[in-house]
């Protein structure tokens, strides 16, 4: 019995692990770099299992990436689907200086 309960705290702890990962994404994670503003994307950034809408920016080219990251991240503990109502209108990008940017205040 006791060799039972071991295995099935080493079970849970290995669950708990897998699916208690990082949930947060940031912008500077990813290529950042443009020539003009069509070379920008607006992400969501911040802790996905918040449902806070917060944008930023990153290169186009970056796009899968970013999805491929985003749609790895499970929240809670239970690696349920969190579903989030919607954000407001996803702001334009703009290159400056060579980086992807938002409006401030977005």
């Amino acid at each position: 019995m006791k060799m039972k309960i071991e295995k099935l705290v080493i079970l849970f702890i290995a669950l708990a692990l897998s699916c208690g990962e990082d949930t947060t994404l940031y912008a500077e994670d990813f290529n950042q770099s443009c020539s003009n503003d069509r070379d920008c994307i607006a992400v969501l950034v911040g802790d996905i299992c918040d449902c806070i809408c917060k944008y930023d920016s990153i290169a186009i080219v970056e796009s899968e990436n970013y999805e491929k990251k985003k749609n790895s991240m499970k929240c809670g503990n239970s690696c349920e689907d969190l579903t989030c109502g919607p954000c407001f209108e996803r702001p334009q990008p703009f290159c400056s200086e060579g980086t992807c940017r938002i409006p401030t205040g977005v």
